[in-house]
């Protein structure tokens, strides 16, 4: 027996090992319930500082920046917040916040990301940014208006969604391109 994507994508346990300093995909509000056992040990930068935290880091790591220039996948140290997550506990994380976190031991948890209505500002900045790091968005921010989530097509340049307007050519008629990068499009066949 092996478990399905769709069994595991709603609720998950697991082992947890101390991880990288992130943020949450798009920016998302993240939710997390301490079922039981040891606490969570969570550090953390505030989203409103974010752009203090990232401001000098090409001029300090301009090899790492250069092949890695999004910084919400690199590791950070020096959290400027801890906090503790004990068993019936929520931890929340807003939005743009970096954050890091440990178990102190045997635990069980389950995590959700969220976004109420005042993510929506969050997400468009998300969104703009992936845009500028030619990042594939979780979750399109424009299909949120459109409603049409089951549209797979994506430009093969910038891996925006493409469920408004596409670039198609006779040459290649499997890809598709934005308007930005249609000039592009048979360079990608």
């Amino acid at each position: 027996w092996e478990p399905t994507v769709g069994m595991i994508e709603g609720e998950y346990w697991r082992v947890e090992q101390a991880m990288d300093q992130v943020e949450e995909d798009q920016h998302f509000y993240s939710v997390e319930y301490m079922h039981l056992g040891a606490q969570k040990i969570w550090n953390g930068v505030p989203g409103f500082t974010a752009e203090k935290l990232e401001a000098p880091m090409p001029k300090y790591f301009p090899d790492l920046f250069s092949e890695h220039p999004d910084l919400h996948k690199l590791v950070i140290e020096g959290p400027s917040l801890q906090a503790g997550v004990a068993a019936g506990r929520f931890g929340i994380t807003f939005p743009n916040a970096y954050h890091s976190g440990f178990s102190a031991g045997f635990n069980a948890a389950e995590a959700v990301n969220v976004a109420p209505v005042d993510w929506l500002h969050h997400g468009l900045a998300s969104a703009d940014l992936y845009w500028e790091l030619h990042r594939k968005t979780s979750v399109s921010h424009d299909t949120i208006f459109s409603y049409d989530s089951t549209n797979e097509r994506e430009c093969e340049v910038c891996k925006h969604d493409l469920h408004l307007s596409a670039v198609g050519c006779e040459c290649c008629r499997d890809k598709f391109t934005c308007q930005l990068h249609g000039h592009l499009l048979c360079s990608y066949s």
